[in-house]
């Protein structure tokens, strides 16, 4: 199924305040949003692939349920073991299969993770590892939880992250992007993220 990537320009829309613009959205064949989105004061806006982690698969209602079979969203990705469970629950949509990872190759770099990454990164290493089959990531609505405010409304229930909570850690996250955009010209962002990432 990560065949559905290849050579299409993709943007990774993270939960934080800081979203691009509709028309910007218009320059990708496929938006990607997280967890909690529908939900979400952004409910409305595009998404055509939603990712979903471990928390989020095992808690959705049958209210969130209805909003994502009826929304525009086309594929969803999640962990292997919920992929049964939701796509009888949700037969109008394609699913495909994440895989766990902790250890990606970039280059002749090897870079692992000591801790598990979020579900952005983990989607990212999984899409990295299909032969890099696509042509270009965008990263946008990310802030590492640096902002005042750490979600749009309606995100919050999905993920409560504080520094290493859940096994995560941010700033490994934001070390991990960091080093993709000094290494990789396929992977992009916003002058803002680039910032933030810089060691």
């Amino acid at each position: 199924m990560y065949n559905v990537f290849r050579d299409k320009k993709i943007i990774i829309v993270g939960p934080a305040t800081n979203q691009p613009k509709d028309a910007f959205l218009k320059k990708y064949d496929f938006v990607i949003r997280t967890n909690n989105f529908i939900n979400s004061a952004l409910s409305k806006k595009r998404c055509d692939i939603l990712l979903l982690n471990d928390i989020t698969a095992k808690s959705l209602d049958p209210k969130s349920l209805a909003k994502i079979h009826k929304s525009g969203i086309k594929y969803i990705v999640c962990y292997g073991s919920h992929i049964g469970r939701l796509r009888k629950l949700l037969p109008n949509k394609k699913f495909i299969r994440l895989e766990h990872k902790r250890v990606v190759r970039v280059g002749k770099t090897v870079v692992g993770f000591q801790s598990s990454p979020t579900i952005i990164y983990v989607f990212l290493m999984t899409l990295m590892s299909k032969h890099r089959a696509f042509k270009e990531v965008f990263f946008d609505g990310i802030d590492f939880y640096r902002g005042r405010r750490r979600y749009i409304p309606g995100y919050a229930w999905s993920f409560h992250m504080k520094r290493d909570s859940h096994n995560h850690s941010v700033n490994t996250d934001r070390k991990f992007l960091g080093f993709l955009l000094r290494r990789m010209g396929k992977i992009k962002t916003t002058g803002f993220i680039r910032k933030i990432t810089r060691m």
